[in-house]
């Protein structure tokens, strides 16, 4: 999982979102279908728009804003849309996500003290909450050694996603951890060039690059080596991946 920089709406996207949330907000009928009235908009401009803005924001291969690894095929309601009419429309309530994630979260949607247990890619540090196995490829949550356990917004994403028991998923995760391995482990041989960090990224299909150089993952070989051996060349990576 990578954050995600939410970017700002064409006016015209904007607008007419917030026309769809106005009538949302104003209707009385009895029996509001909150999911027949998204699927009735959802081939209109605004949407369509919407849907378009989010694929820019997933990068260049369009991935999954949870799993990063399936192509991203349609908006995903952080907020529930049928619990939550309220942000139904809401920018910053709205996601890309696969079919496979879509269908695993549906309606779940964990709540503490009013705030949500599932990580938000757009809002959240992902890697603050979960950690990588490098040996299995499974994502899971991350220990928190002030909480004395595993942080409830990444146990929870874990486990609603099940991103620690999906095989196809963790051999994508693995084959981008041997990708930057291999790197690192040249960057350990050689002087380190100016196209080296866009080519880090351009080795990371899964985000990978905040949990080796922010995450748990600076702890771990070649990694912790490159930091020890070469930090000025490890504090610019750091700063370049700080938002991943």
């Amino acid at each position: 999982m990578r954050r995600v920089e939410r970017i700002a709406l064409a006016d015209g996207i904007a607008e007419g979102l917030r026309r769809f949330q106005d009538k949302v907000d104003g209707t009385l009928e009895e029996g509001f279908s909150a999911v027949s009235f998204w699927n009735n908009r959802r081939g209109s401009l605004t949407v369509v728009g919407a849907l378009a803005a989010l694929k820019q924001m997933a990068g260049p291969r369009e991935r999954c804003m949870y799993c990063v690894d399936s192509a991203g095929n349609d908006v995903e309601h952080f907020w529930p849309k049928s619990q939550y009419w309220g942000r139904m429309f809401l920018w910053e309530n709205l996601l890309l996500c696969c079919t496979h994630c879509g269908r695993l979260k549906s309606e779940e949607f964990p709540l503490m003290n009013g705030e949500p247990l599932l990580i938000d890619p757009a809002n959240d540090e992902p890697w603050q909450y979960l950690d990588f196995d490098p040996v299995t490829g499974n994502i899971v949550a991350r220990f928190n050694p002030d909480f004395g356990g595993e942080w409830p917004k990444g146990r929870e994403t874990v486990k609603i996603l099940r991103l620690d028991r999906r095989e196809g998923v963790a051999n994508g995760y693995k084959k981008t951890f041997r990708r930057l391995k291999a790197f690192v482990e040249e960057l350990l041989q050689r002087e380190f060039s100016n196209d080296d960090v866009e080519r880090l990224r351009e080795s990371d299909d899964h985000g990978l690059l905040g949990w080796c150089f922010i995450g748990t993952g600076q702890t771990v070989q070649p990694f912790s080596g490159f930091r020890k051996a070469k930090p000025q060349e490890w504090a610019i990576c750091q700063r370049a991946f700080a938002s991943l």
